[in-house]
């Protein structure tokens, strides 16, 4: 968005909370940038607060401060910034809102995925249980596996076929995991012996 935009509209003030106008509703295109462009000349009164996507040094950010905060229920977001989680209800009745929200989410799962995988990374540098199973799940790249996948929740029984490829894999890893820890000087200690 360019600033001659807001150059032709600086004499309106921004947008100030409780986000409502003179009959107590809430605003919603109103508020973000993308969104204010659209709206009819004649009911731009106010600059937006916010943008969707932007980093403006006038707008907040709100889907950067959505990531940020790292709740998908928009509840931390929605009580920082709008002041009441009604609020949110509000806007996620917009198409406009609930895409923007989705694209958020995505980021979330990814920066909760690096997140979790950094944790894992520090788990194995460890000397304990638990470094020995993140070290197996880092060398079997068992995170590539659910990696931006999206499946069904439960999709039932596995076949006979399925149970026994799985059983021989991890028997295979097993045996592989035993010899590498001989190479190397160490004994494992398996939880069923």
């Amino acid at each position: 968005m360019s600033s001659d935009l807001f150059e032709n509209y600086k004499h309106l003030p921004k947008m100030k909370p409780p986000y409502k106008n003179e009959i107590n509703m809430r605003y919603s295109q109103q508020l973000f940038l993308e969104q204010w462009v659209s709206v009819p000349v004649d009911m731009r009164t106010h600059l937006p607060p916010f943008s969707l996507y932007s980093d403006r040094y006038d707008l907040i950010n709100f889907g950067r401060e959505y990531i940020n905060d790292c709740d998908q229920t928009g509840y931390t977001t929605s009580l920082r910034l709008l002041g009441e989680y009604p609020y949110w209800a509000h806007l996620m009745k917009a198409k406009w809102f609930r895409e923007a929200k989705e694209k958020w989410d995505e980021e979330i799962d990814a920066k909760l995925y690096a997140e979790g995988l950094a944790k894992i990374r520090d788990l194995a540098m460890g000397d304990d249980a638990k470094a020995l199973q993140a070290a197996k799940f880092l060398a079997n790249k068992e995170y590539k596996k659910s990696a931006g996948t999206k499946t069904a929740k439960t999709r039932g029984r596995p076949s006979n076929e399925e149970i026994e490829g799985n059983l021989k894999k991890l028997t295979e890893d097993e045996i592989e995991l035993q010899e590498a820890a001989q190479r190397i000087g160490l004994s494992i200690v398996s939880g069923n012996k």
